[in-house]
């Protein structure tokens, strides 16, 4: 079946879980990065007096004291946590329901598509595999889902919520950061390309594998019978030396990808640290006055 093909179906009546995962990843990253900007209230805003930094709904509740306003403060933070939580466990409960269709309609379109194979097909197909195909197509889409699909819309939510609040920072630190992201998506696409081969690999040599060892347990006595365990054995050792090869390979440019998104980041601090010196020596950025105070 074309990839296309088991895509669509394994999103088969899926629509309303691709509408609620969205909008309760963006409300998450949202109440996530209210975290950071609590630390912001309560150093600019408490610590060193500048209130207009804190939204009006939090200062009505501000009292006399910096204890009150500190225990404001406090308590809105609690409340995003527990916001956070409970909505990520919805969150989690559906995207688990979603798998768990996505794996349903996998299952349900290979063993469809087997039921409408011509009889020179069937007959043609290692019945091994067919079962291999059911099992392991389904598990692969539904962990993908499962693992991946809330890091993604986290990520992407993410990016956008920094670089609007960027814009309104710093034009020049904005346009690394769009540079930096762009440089990982492209450097991510090509990543995926590859990857597809690497693991067909892995299951073309794994599949050799299963094939000699299952051959070797259904002609057992026959194998013994011709004196043939050695031949077999080395056989298999190629096999498996094969397959090391394919994971070694598959290994290696995980580790690849892993290593060149960590540095894009972890240059980011470095980066925009001196770009927001030279534009603070060039009085183009001003730092608080309290903060040097």
């Amino acid at each position: 079946m074309k990839k296309k093909k088991i895509i669509v179906a394994s999103l088969y009546n899926t629509k309303r879980y691709m509408l609620i995962i969205p909008v309760l990843s963006a409300v998450i990253t949202y109440l996530k990065l209210q975290i950071p900007m609590c630390i912001k209230y309560g150093i600019d805003g408490i610590a060193f007096g500048d209130t207009s930094v804190i939204p009006n709904f939090l200062t009505k509740w501000f009292g006399i004291t910096l204890l009150q306003n500190i225990l404001v403060i406090s308590i809105y933070l609690f409340f995003l946590y527990l916001c956070i939580s409970g909505i990520s466990y919805i969150r989690d409960n559906i995207t688990s329901k979603f798998t768990l269709k996505v794996n349903y309609n996998i299952r349900m379109t290979i063993f469809k598509h087997i039921q409408n194979l011509e009889y020179e097909s069937y007959y043609s197909y290692d019945k091994n595999e067919m079962l291999q195909r059911i099992r392991d197509d389904a598990n692969i889409f539904s962990h993908f889902f499962q693992t991946s699909l809330n890091l993604i819309l986290d990520s992407f939510f993410i990016v956008i919520y920094v670089i609007y609040q960027g814009m309104k920072l710093n034009t020049a630190i904005t346009i690394y950061m769009i540079i930096s992201v762009s440089v990982i998506l492209l450097f991510g696409i090509w990543y995926f390309k590859k990857l597809g081969p690497k693991i067909g690999q892995m299951v073309k040599s794994n599949k050799e594998m299963l094939a000699k060892t299952t051959y070797c347990i259904n002609n057992f006595k026959m194998i013994r019978m011709l004196n043939k365990q050695e031949s077999e054995i080395e056989q298999y050792d190629t096999l498996n030396e094969v397959h090391v090869k394919d994971q070694r390979k598959f290994i290696n440019l995980v580790l690849f990808h892993e290593i060149i998104t960590d540095h894009i980041q972890y240059l980011a601090s470095p980066i925009i640290f001196i770009i927001g010196g030279i534009l603070v020596t060039k009085r183009k950025l001003k730092p608080r006055l309290s903060y040097c105070s």
